[in-house]
């Protein structure tokens, strides 16, 4: 799982300088993650901003939080890892 650097009850802002230094290292070490939470919850940890949830529209980024459009973004980069 990556690393969203929030408070404990998953509210407040996303620390992307520290999930960086995360991913960049799960992805040296060719570890795998996902996103801490794909839910519509009123904080910083959640995916999709309040009320995506129940509209049914989950394409492009404007259902997003800060915390979805940056995994959004790294999980749309290619890994470089090689195969041999």
């Amino acid at each position: 799982m990556a690393p969203q650097p929030v408070t404990y009850t998953g509210d407040g802002a996303v620390d992307t300088a520290s999930s960086t230094a995360w991913l960049d290292l799960l992805d040296r070490l060719k570890i795998s993650y996902s996103n801490w939470t794909y839910s519509d919850a009123g904080e910083g940890s959640a995916a999709f901003r309040p009320g995506t949830c129940a509209g049914g529209t989950y394409a492009g980024t404007a259902v997003l939080t800060d915390s979805g459009n940056f995994m959004r973004s790294r999980i749309r980069t290619p890994d470089n890892f090689p195969t041999s």
